[in-house]
């Protein structure tokens, strides 16, 4: 049997880690043996979520306060599969059932991606009080498995403090269902109306212990309650757990739990001297820090005298570009090993950049520098409000969350999610060895001028040319490493040549390649899957498609090189 090989076989699934077979005639194929050069770049994972529109709009009230503003937050389980996303609505209407709901990833039969509901809606009736809770979603959080979630609201109707629910998935049920775990644990500290900044909410990777303002919770399974663990931590909102629930952070310092003496006691002093947003790391000794006052951000190391120890560099506005002091930083996610964060940022000014909001990946180079370094491009919003509020990043670092509650979608201010996954691309030269001149040369190729609308010629190959540098994304475009990306391009008359390649919300005139290894012939597909083969023109050395019944001996001489 023939094996064919997609173009998408040219990177790298880090998060499987094992080849892995895709329905129809692509495969992937673990390149991590190569030595050759890669590039990294955060691709969307399935399509847009949207919010339901559910929130009754009065024609009476300032449009501001519509919208359902799904994906205000966002919380991710360990592998990335499973997606919880709140849609607290603006808080004001006592008649809006707030929601939160959780997707799956699964795969259709043609092995796209996309994002399922899972089991019901967790509508806020289900809090208590019926639906006259304000802001229920405000903030939530995921266990590791993705069978537990969080919730905080901030309130309601009636006077009643913000508190805090706890559902499990009930998965002998068909279909699954979300059910409530124990009593509502409600704010102590008196309100007026509602807590101004709602519920922080937190919950462990093993689920069993949850946190709400100031207080950590383990469930009693004979009781059905949650039951307060330590004293300590009045002065802490709890954002954040080490894997074991016995480590917690709440903005610049973390706390450790003295199981002996029951008691919260504090891990070092704290890691800066200011405000800041921070994340823990799994095993609760790294954490990444937004240090607001000074609108950058930094990573600490716990050391064996307990003291909190910058890991690498600061994170600036200068090492995101566009360079600007506009951008100030706000949320922060960090991987369980510590080596990387994603870091959602906010343009105070957004002229003459346009961008209201964007999220950047950083990964630690342990290297003689051990700096940090932007890998792949930043996540972008394609219209105001669209990209930032809040992420959520995996355990591996390689699957994240972003919530956009403003997004006009499916109605104004109804909102959506995306999630992104990251790919390794393997930069190559594409190879003929056809003895074009009978010189024993191998070609490659390589456009005129880095430009749109460049022919692409057959040239001598070079280890060190710029121009020869190709991957192939998860479209199967061929790219070359350039920005803005240009893309090689079957045009009308059959000629190679480059063109913008297809992004996020454009459809321009994609051409997906795709290379049979036994045959050693690249290839593309038409409309109706007609096949067309990649070949050298022998007298312009213009690279170009050829009908299947061409005989130009250059059209099953190729090979894919990394470099």
């Amino acid at each position: 049997m023939k094996h064919v090989l997609a173009f998408l076989a040219l990177f790298v699934e880090l998060s499987l880690g094992i080849a892995k077979e895709l329905k129809g005639d692509s495969t992937i194929r673990d390149l991590a043996s190569n030595q050759g050069r890669s590039y990294f770049e955060f691709t969307q994972l399935g399509g847009d979520v949207e919010g339901r529109d559910n929130y009754p709009n009065d024609p009476d009230s300032d449009p501001q306060y519509y919208g359902d503003r799904f994906g205000f937050t966002t919380a991710m389980n360990s592998n990335g599969s499973r997606v919880a996303v709140g849609a607290p609505g603006d808080g004001y209407c006592a008649d809006y059932d707030a929601y939160v709901d959780v997707f799956e990833l699964e795969f259709t039969d043609d092995g796209s991606p996309q994002w399922a509901l899972l089991g019901n809606s967790i509508k806020s009736s289900m809090g208590g009080r019926g639906s006259q809770q304000i802001y229920w979603g405000i903030n939530i959080g995921m266990n590791g498995a993705g069978t537990r979630v969080v919730i905080g609201n901030a309130g309601d109707f009636y006077g009643v403090n913000p508190s805090m629910r706890v559902v499990d998935l009930d998965e002998t049920t068909d279909p699954p269902t979300w059910k409530l775990v124990g009593k509502r644990v409600p704010e102590v500290d008196d309100c007026n109306y509602y807590c101004d900044g709602g519920a922080v909410v937190a919950i462990s990777k093993e689920g069993g212990h949850v946190a709400f303002q100031g207080d950590v919770y383990a469930h009693n399974e004979v009781a059905d309650t949650w039951e307060e663990v330590g004293t300590g931590l009045e002065n802490c909102d709890v954002t954040g757990f080490s894997a074991d629930g016995k480590r917690v952070n709440c903005g610049v310092s973390v706390y450790q739990l003295d199981e002996t003496s029951d008691q919260w006691n504090q891990v070092g002093s704290d890691v800066i001297d200011g405000r800041g947003f921070s994340e823990l790391n799994e095993n609760g000794n790294t954490l990444a820090v937004t240090n607001l006052d000074h609108n950058k951000v930094q990573v600490y190391q716990l050391d064996d005298d307990l003291n909190w120890k910058q890991v690498g560099n600061d994170i600036t506005a200068e090492d995101a570009p566009p360079q600007s002091t506009d951008w100030y930083f706000n949320k922060v996610g960090i991987s369980a090993d510590g080596n990387r964060v994603a870091i959602e940022m906010n343009n105070q000014n957004p002229r003459p950049y346009g961008e209201q909001s964007k999220v950047d990946i950083f990964d630690f180079k342990a290297n003689t520098k051990k700096e940090w370094k932007k890998i792949g491009s930043s996540l972008k919003e394609e219209s105001p409000g669209d990209l930032g509020y809040q992420l959520s990043l995996s355990s591996n670092g390689l699957r994240l969350a972003i919530g956009a509650p403003q997004n006009n979608g499916n109605g104004l201010n109804t909102g959506h999610f995306r999630a992104y996954e990251m790919q390794t691309h393997t930069v190559s030269q594409i190879k003929s060895s056809y003895d074009y001149d009978g010189t024993g040369k191998t070609w490659c190729m390589q456009p005129l001028t880095m430009s749109s609308g460049a022919l692409v010629k057959a040239k001598p190959c070079k280890d060190n040319e710029k121009k020869q540098r190709w991957f192939h994304d998860t479209d199967n475009q061929i790219r070359i490493r350039l920005k803005p990306w240009l893309c090689a391009k079957a045009q009308g008359n059959r000629a190679v040549q480059l063109g913008f390649c297809k992004s996020s919300g454009t459809k321009p005139n994609m051409v997906k390649f795709f290379y049979d290894e036994d045959e050693k012939q690249i290839y593309v597909k038409k409309k109706k899957n007609v096949v067309f083969n990649l070949g050298i023109d022998l007298t312009t050395k213009n690279i170009r498609i050829y009908g299947s019944q061409a005989t130009n001996p250059s059209l099953s001489l190729w090979s894919i090189d990394p470099v």
